[in-house]
C-alpha cells in the first residue's frame, strides 16, 4: 500500500490480499480490496509508526481517503505517488520493504491480543491471566483466528481455551511454529516483565511443500482426505440413494402409526381430538423411559399429528389420521424396499410391543437379544443395512489407501471395539487380505458370548486376533499405543460415557500416526429411536449428551477433548451422506492443513449478544465476505445480534478439487465455520446473490441436524427454479458494460482479475448452480424468510448494444438486466412460505455499494432487533 514518502510497508501475509490489482487507483473502493477491519488498523499503524483509530479507518471508503488519512498522520502528501494515472507498484518491491522492516512474532501476537480486548499493549504482562484480561470464550475464537492469519498458524479455539496466561499463549505459538520460546525471548533488557519484546520484527515463514513420508500422521490424513467424498458413489452401489425422498416418508408414517396405537393403549387417542385441542398425558409409563416418551412425541410432531405448546401437546394440523393399521403399513414396506428388510422387520418386531415396553410388561432387550428372530434381524441389519454398507465402503477405501503408506515389513494393526456380530470385519477383511501386506485385525467386545461367536466365524483367517476389551475401563497396558486404526462401528454412541471411551481409545492408537474411526449415524431417525430407544442403555448418558446420536461437530469437540489433534469426516452432496458418517480422529496434526476450511470475519459485535445470537452471511459467487463490508456501520444500533461475513475456502486460491465441490458440500464447509462460532441454534442466516442459495442449503443442513432457524435473509437471490444458471453470453455482456466494470467495483475483488468470466471462483459458482437441485426445507418449523430485492436492472447504458440471447436464457437475462417492476418472490414461493419482500435501491451489483446499501441495511438492522 503506497503512502507517499512514508514508503510501502505491508506485512507479507496482508499484502497478498492486494497483489493482483494493477493498477491501483485512488477511486477504488476499499472493500473491493478485501477486508479492512479492526485487525488491519494496527498493521498499518505499526508499519508506518502512526496512530489511526478504528472509527477513522472505517470512515475511509476508498484508496484516496485512506492515503489522505495516513498523510495527515505522517505529515506528508500520501497521494503524491498514487493518483488517477499512476499504477500501483508491484509485489516484489513491497515484499522487499516488508522483509527489511519485519515484525516480531511475539509483538504481533500481543498487539492482536491488545486490539481484540481493547487493552493498551503496555498493560499486558507475560504473567497476565487471560481471563483477567477479558479473553473469555466469546472472543477466544476471534483472537485465535487473527493470530493464525497473522502468523500462518493453526491454533484452534480449543487450544486457546486451555491457556491460562500470556506466557502460555506465547509458548503455544512457539511450539506450533517452531519459533524461539517465550521463556527465551520475553524479558527485555530493562528486566521488565513486559509481554512485548524488544528488537526488530521478523516475518513468519511456512513450508510450502511438506513431504509426505512413510509412517506419519500426514499419510493417514492424506488417505482419508482422498476417500472422504466417496460416500455418494457407494450409496448408489448399495441402493441407498433416494432414501429420504422415497423411503423415509413411508417409514415415518409406519412409525407414527405404531406410536399412535401405543399411545391409545396408554390413554391418549389423538383421533378423538380436533386441531389445537390439548391431548392427555400418557398413563403408566416407567420413569426410565421419560426421554424415550419425549422423543416419541417429537416424532408425532414431525409427522404433523401433534404440536407442542409449552409443556403440553395439542392436536396437530394433519386433518386425518390413517385408518390403516401400523402392521399393514409395515408389511408393505419390505416388498417395496427390500434392501431395508432388516430395518422394517426390526420395526415390525418392537412396534407392536411399544406400549408394553413403556409400562414394563415387556422387555425390549429380551425381545431383541434373547430370541433367535431378534438376533438374526440384528445381525442382518448390521451386515446389510444400505447406510452402514455405504459407510463401510468408505472405510474399506481408507484401509486400502492407508496401507500403502505403512513402512515396508511393518504390520498394519487394526482394533475393532464392540465388534459384536463381526459384520464390519466381514466387510474389511477381504480388502486387507487382497492388499498382500502384513496385518493384524483384533476383534474385541465386552460380551464374552459375542466374542466366542466371532471366534467361530473367523477362526481360520490368518491375521485375526481376539481380545475381550471393555473400552469403558482403562485399556490393558500391552495394547497402549499399538494400533494404526481403532474402529467403532455403531458402538461408541450407545455407551453411557462417550468422552471416557474416546480418551481410552486415544491411549490405544499409535501416538504419531494412529487414528480412531467412528462409523455411526449422525442424524435422528424415527424408526431408530423407536427400536433402540427402548433399550436400557440408549438414554443412560452420563457425559452431558441429551441423545446418543450427535452431529459430527459435536463428535469433533468430543474427540478434541479426548486428545485427538485433528478430526475429519466423510462428506458428499446427498442427505444420505449426512445421515451416517465415517468420522476420523487423528492422534497428531497432519503435516499439511486441509485447504477446504471456511473463515469468517466480524462485521458487528452486538453489545448484549453473548455469542448466542449471530447472523451469518454467505458471500456471492466470488466467495469473499468483504462484499458485506459497507453493511457494518449500518448495524451499529443492533444490540443483541453479532454479524459475521463468511469467506469461501477457495477465495484466494486457484486450487480446486479435481471433482469440484457441489453447493451442498460448500454449504457443509460453511456450516462447520458457523458451528465453530455458534455451536447451538437457533440461527440467523443470510446470503447475497448465489450466497443466498448457499444460505438456503446451510439452513437445510442445520434443520437436518435438529437445529432451529430464526430468520433467513436472501439478498437479491433468485431461486434456482427461477434462474438456474448464468449464461456465458450474459457474463460476457456484463463484463463489457460500464455498470459492472466501473460502477460496480465490488464485483472486481476476489481474484483481482477484473472480469467475471476470468474469475475462477465465479466459474465454480456457476458450475455449482447448474447442478444444484433445490427442494423444500425439511420439517415444519420453517423460518421467516426476508427477500431483499433490488429495484433496478444492471443495464442502464446505451454505448454497448445488447446482444441477441438464446430463448432459454431470457429469464436470467431479464432478471439481471431489466428493472424489476413487480413484487415477485424470484421463485422462492415454490419452496418457501412466510416470505417478506424488502425493495432495495440499485441493481443486483450496485445495491452492495456504500451509496446504496443504506436503503436496505437499515431495515435489516431493524429486523435483527425484532
Amino acid at each position: 500500500m503506497a503512502a507517499g514518502s512514508s514508503g510501502n510497508i505491508i506485512r507479507q501475509q496482508h499484502y497478498h490480499t492486494f497483489r493482483d490489482i494493477q493498477p491501483l487507483k485512488t477511486s477504488l473502493v476499499l472493500h473491493v480490496l478485501g477486508r479492512l477491519i479492526k485487525s488491519e488498523s494496527y498493521v498499518i499503524c505499526d508499519a508506518l509508526r502512526i496512530k489511526i483509530s478504528v472509527d477513522d479507518l472505517a470512515a475511509a471508503t476508498d484508496v484516496a481517503a485512506l492515503c489522505e488519512l495516513i498523510s495527515s498522520r505522517v505529515g506528508s502528501t500520501a497521494t503524491d505517488k498514487v493518483d488517477q494515472g499512476e499504477e500501483f507498484q508491484g509485489s516484489d518491491h513491497i515484499l522487499e520493504v516488508a522483509k527489511d522492516e519485519g515484525m516480531d512474532w511475539q509483538k504481533t501476537a500481543i498487539k492482536i491480543l491488545g486490539q481484540s480486548l481493547d487493552i493498551p499493549v503496555a498493560e499486558i504482562l507475560m504473567d497476565s491471566q487471560l481471563e483477567d484480561l477479558g479473553a473469555d470464550s466469546l472472543i477466544a475464537a476471534e483472537i485465535a483466528s487473527n493470530i493464525n492469519e497473522a502468523l500462518y498458524l493453526t491454533i484452534s479455539s480449543t487450544d486457546f481455551a486451555s491457556l491460562t496466561d500470556v506466557r502460555s499463549l506465547c509458548d503455544l505459538i512457539a511450539h506450533v511454529s517452531g519459533r524461539e520460546s517465550a521463556q527465551a525471548a520475553a524479558v527485555s533488557p530493562s528486566g521488565s516483565n513486559s509481554a512485548v519484546p524488544n528488537g526488530h520484527p521478523t516475518l513468519a515463514t511456512e513450508d510450502k511443500n511438506p513431504i509426505p513420508t512413510k509412517n506419519n500422521a500426514y499419510s493417514i490424513h492424506a488417505a482419508f482426505h482422498k476417500v472422504r467424498r466417496g460416500f455418494d458413489s457407494h450409496a448408489k452401489e448399495v441402493n441407498l440413494t433416494g432414501f429420504w425422498d422415497k423411503v423415509y416418508p413411508r417409514q415415518l408414517s409406519t412409525v407414527t402409526a405404531y406410536i399412535l396405537e401405543a399411545f391409545e393403549k396408554l390413554g391418549c387417542s389423538s383421533k378423538k381430538f380436533g386441531h389445537g385441542e390439548k391431548l392427555p398425558r400418557l398413563r403408566g409409563t416407567l420413569p426410565r423411559y421419560q426421554r424415550e416418551v419425549s422423543r416419541l412425541w417429537e416424532i408425532l410432531e414431525e409427522a404433523g399429528v401433534v404440536e407442542k405448546q409449552g409443556d403440553t401437546f395439542v392436536r396437530g394440523p394433519v386433518p386425518r389420521i390413517q385408518d390403516r393399521s401400523a402392521k399393514e403399513l409395515s408389511t408393505e414396506l419390505v416388498p417395496i424396499f427390500p434392501q431395508y428388510g432388516s430395518t422394517h422387520n426390526l420395526l415390525d418386531l418392537l412396534g407392536p410391543q411399544l406400549a408394553d415396553c413403556l409400562t414394563g410388561k415387556s422387555d425390549a432387550t429380551s425381545i431383541l437379544h434373547d430370541s433367535d428372530k431378534g438376533r438374526k434381524l440384528l445381525e442382518n441389519f448390521y451386515t446389510n443395512d444400505p447406510g452402514l454398507l455405504a459407510a463401510k465402503h468408505v472405510l474399506r477405501d481408507l484401509f486400502s489407501t492407508t496401507m500403502q503408506a505403512i513402512a515396508p515389513g511393518e504390520p498394519f494393526r487394526v482394533l475393532e471395539i464392540g465388534a459384536g456380530f463381526g459384520s464390519t470385519a466381514k466387510h474389511l477383511l477381504p480388502q486387507l487380505r487382497a492388499n498382500g501386506l502384513p496385518f493384524t485385525y483384533t476383534l474385541s467386545d465386552p460380551s464374552a458370548t459375542l466374542l466366542e461367536r466371532a471366534k467361530t466365524t473367523f477362526q481360520d483367517i490368518e491375521g485375526i486376533e481376539f481380545r475381550e476389551v471393555n473400552v469403558e475401563k482403562d485399556p490393558p497396558v500391552d495394547l497402549l499405543g499399538r494400533y494404526h486404526i481403532v474402529i467403532s462401528s455403531s458402538y461408541a454412541h450407545g455407551t453411557c460415557n462417550l468422552q471416557n471411551i474416546l480418551a481410552n481409545i486415544r491411549n490405544l492408537v499409535r501416538p504419531n500416526d494412529g487414528c480412531v474411526v467412528l462409523l455411526e449415524p449422525t442424524q435422528k431417525l424415527a424408526w431408530y429411536d423407536l427400536v433402540w430407544g427402548l433399550l436400557d442403555g440408549w438414554w443412560q448418558l452420563y457425559d452431558g449428551r441429551t441423545h446418543a446420536l450427535q452431529s459430527p461437530w459435536a463428535r469433533e469437540t468430543a474427540l478434541h477433548n479426548a486428545g485427538f489433534a485433528h478430526v475429519d469426516w466423510s462428506e458428499s452432496s446427498s442427505r444420505e451422506s449426512r445421515t451416517i458418517r465415517v468420522i476420523c480422529g487423528m492422534a497428531a496434526e497432519p503435516e499439511r492443513k486441509c485447504p477446504a476450511e471456511a473463515t469468517s470475519m466480524l462485521l458487528h459485535r452486538g453489545t448484549s449478544a453473548c455469542g448466542k445470537r449471530n447472523l451469518f452471511l454467505a458471500p456471492d459467487g466470488f466467495g469473499s465476505g468483504a462484499v458485506f463490508g459497507s453493511l457494518g456501520p449500518l448495524l451499529s444500533s443492533v444490540r443483541n445480534v453479532s454479524v459475521y461475513a463468511l469467506n469461501s475456502p477457495f477465495m484466494h486460491s486457484n486450487h480446486y478439487p479435481d471433482d469440484p465441490l457441489t453447493i451442498e458440500e460448500l454449504a457443509a464447509i460453511y456450516v462447520g465455520e458457523i458451528k465453530r462460532r455458534q455451536p447451538e441454534g437457533p440461527y440467523l442466516l443470510g446470503g447475497y446473490s448465489v450466497g443466498g442459495v448457499l444460505a438456503f442449503e446451510v439452513a437445510r443442513q442445520l434443520f437436518e441436524d435438529g437445529n432451529d432457524i430464526e430468520k433467513l435473509f436472501l439478498i437479491d437471490t433468485a431461486c434456482p427454479t427461477f434462474v438456474r444458471y448464468f449464461p456465458d453470453a450474459l457474463v460476457r455482456y456484463l463484463d463489457s458494460i460500464e455498470q459492472v466494470r466501473v460502477g460496480n467495483g465490488s464485483e472486481l475483488r476476489p481474484n483481482r482479475r477484473g472480469r467475471l468470466v476470468a474469475n475462477d471462483h465465479f466459474c465454480l459458482a456457476r458450475q455449482q448452480m447448474r447442478a444444484y437441485q433445490v427442494r423444500r426445507l425439511p420439517g415444519r418449523k420453517i423460518p421467516l424468510v426476508v427477500l431483499i430485492a433490488a429495484k433496478e436492472g444492471a443495464d442502464k447504458q446505451n454505448d454497448v448494444p445488447r446482444p441477441v440471447f438464446l430463448p432459454e436464457d431470457q429469464k436470467a437475462v431479464k432478471w439481471f438486466l431489466d428493472d424489476r417492476t413487480d413484487e415477485g418472490w424470484f421463485g422462492w414461493n415454490e419452496v418457501l412460505d412466510n416470505i417478506k419482500v424488502v425493495r432495495a435501491d440499485g441493481n443486483h451489483f450496485s445495491m452492495m455499494l456504500p451509496s446504496m446499501i443504506s436503503s436496505w441495511g437499515v431495515e435489516l438492522a431493524r429486523m435483527l432487533e425484532e
